[in-house]
């Protein structure tokens, strides 16, 4: 058997070489690539979680300012609704009849006498195009 000997040359070997660095530069590159690309992915979710905190955070304060808002205006109700409490006592106690009766005769006042009485009649004549007209009951009047 005869074997035919190929003998590698020189440039066969740079050659090898060269696809064997070009393979590993590619795949270094690739290598490369795909961390860069984890790096950005990672920043990223970085960045979407710093957001979502800082939106809470926000809308934290929100619920807070309006929390305080709700107290005040609470508190200012509870004033305003003694405040009403008071003066539907002082109304009720200013309307009372016999109050007034009292008062009035400290004041030197006293009943008008039948003389002193003034009627006015209304007339509700609906062809009357003017309004109503007042008509004075003829009665005597003392000063």
């Amino acid at each position: 058997m005869i074997m035919a000997s190929k003998k590698m040359s020189h440039c066969d070997y740079r050659t090898l070489r060269d696809r064997d660095t070009r393979a590993q530069a590619d795949e270094i590159k690739a290598e490369k690539a795909k961390r860069r690309t984890k790096k950005l992915l990672f920043m990223l979710g970085m960045l979407i979680v710093f957001t979502a905190c800082m939106g809470l955070i926000y809308f934290k304060a929100i619920i807070s300012s309006t929390q305080m808002k709700i107290n005040h205006m609470s508190s200012e109700m509870r004033e305003i609704e003694q405040e009403n409490s008071r003066l539907e006592g002082q109304l009720i106690k200013a309307g009372n009849i016999e109050r007034i009766k009292m008062e009035a005769s400290v004041l030197g006042m006293a009943a008008p006498t039948s003389d002193q009485v003034c009627y006015i009649a209304l007339s509700t004549n609906e062809e009357d195009q003017d309004g109503p007209s007042l008509k004075v009951a003829p009665t005597s009047v003392v000063n």
